[in-house]
């Protein structure tokens, strides 16, 4: 059989629901691979709970199974049960492990995905600290960066710079004509944008020391969900309690929001600021995604971001170091950001944009298919 008259299933991680992240990606990894496979579906779990129901799909050669995060679990040795189900299902399929954010979680968690690769025949990563930490457990690891969960097409089939400022500028201008009502968004107010999950380690529980910085018509906005576990909840109810006191009436909250909304408002804000306590890495979708935007990105960086060139981007950039000890010049830094002149603000986005084309979910499709090449018959067995 020829590599393009492969069969390819991409499994969702083992959610109840169908909005996790890691969903999100399996859905876009499944929608690429049409353009390189005979035929690309996507396995999610069902209304029910029932999760993976194998009796809809065709019989796969290739199964990429989406390894859920530590956020993106509910009952944790699921991605076990999964995977054990679609090896019985499938036993002539290649089973290829997607594993996100390993070298970040904690051990309890790093056990099960390295239980998971024994039923694995090979691996995909998306950084080079999960490349070297998976590389002790399995011969077949490979890293191929994430794509942006969200982009704005028009920017992306623009035949020229100038092309792509002028939708640029359009498109922007919709979105923030377009924002929700609910935003308390007055005429001439800056609008600053915070997205991601409420969860440890992406910065927002220290967004209100930004508030004597910040201009007096500035509009605070976080955007984003809640973890699975309660212990999640607390830490975003708590938050959020701390940023209305500390922020002083600008700071409106959208919970969960869909993916045109969630597009419109990375589009739509003056500044996105992502102040991720170890800085930006190689597994930051909310990053990505801001990036493919066109947004104007503010971001801490950190020992894992070198491998992402971001001196090629548009990034306003401080140490991780820098924010953590609340240092003045840091926290000044996003008022300078928001202060730039129009023009050198197009010029950041149009970059951000340039540096995001290395990462379209075309090219991931075409390492993904590379990858698969280099490895026996979809019938071999596992190491």
């Amino acid at each position: 059989m020829n590599l393009d008259e492969l069969r390819v299933l991409t499994a969702v991680g083992s959610r109840t629901d169908q909005t996790c992240s890691v969903g999100t990606f399996a859905r876009a990894d499944a929608a690429s691979l049409k353009s390189v496979f005979s035929t690309s579906e996507v396995l999610q779990p069902r209304s029910d709970g029932v999760y993976p129901d194998c009796s809809s799909a065709a019989a796969p050669d290739v199964i990429l199974h989406h390894v859920p995060t530590l956020y993106d679990r509910i009952r944790p040795w699921n991605v076990l049960v999964s995977a054990g189900t679609l090896r019985r299902a499938y036993p002539q399929a290649l089973l290829i492990s997607v594993v996100h954010e390993f070298s970040e979680a904690p051990r309890h968690w790093q056990l099960r995905i390295i239980a998971l690769l024994r039923l694995s025949h090979a691996v995909i990563v998306h950084s080079d600290a999960d490349l070297a930490a998976l590389s002790r457990w399995h011969k077949r690891v490979v890293k191929i960066p994430l794509s942006a969960c969200l982009f704005v097409p028009e920017f992306f089939t623009a035949a020229s710079a100038e092309a792509r400022a002028s939708a640029l500028r359009e498109l922007r201008g919709k979105a923030r004509a377009d924002l929700p009502k609910n935003l308390g968004l007055e005429p001439g107010e800056k609008l600053l944008l915070h997205p991601g999950l409420l969860v440890p380690g992406k910065g927002v529980n220290f967004l209100g020391r930004l508030e004597p910085y910040l201009g007096a018509k500035t509009r605070f906005v976080v955007m984003g969900g809640l973890g699975p576990k309660e212990r999640d909840r607390e830490f975003a109810r708590q938050t959020m309690e701390n940023l209305r006191t500390e922020l002083k009436g600008r700071l409106s909250f959208i919970e969960s929001p869909d993916d045109e909304v969630f597009k419109r408002l990375l589009l739509a804000a003056d500044l996105i600021v992502l102040p991720y306590d170890a800085g930006v890495s190689e597994r930051r979708s909310s990053f990505f995604s801001a990036a493919a935007c066109g947004g104007n990105v503010w971001a801490t960086s950190g020992v894992y971001s070198g491998p992402l060139r971001l001196e090629h981007s548009g990034a306003h950039l401080v140490r991780a170091e820098d924010w953590a000890e609340g240092k003045t010049s840091a926290l000044q830094s996003v008022a300078a950001a928001l202060a730039e002149p129009e023009q050198k603000v197009l010029e950041r986005r149009l970059r951000n944009l340039v540096w995001s084309d290395d990462r379209s979910w075309e090219k991931r499709a075409e390492k993904i298919q590379n990858f698969i090449s280099t490895l026996r018959s979809p019938r071999h067995k596992k190491r």
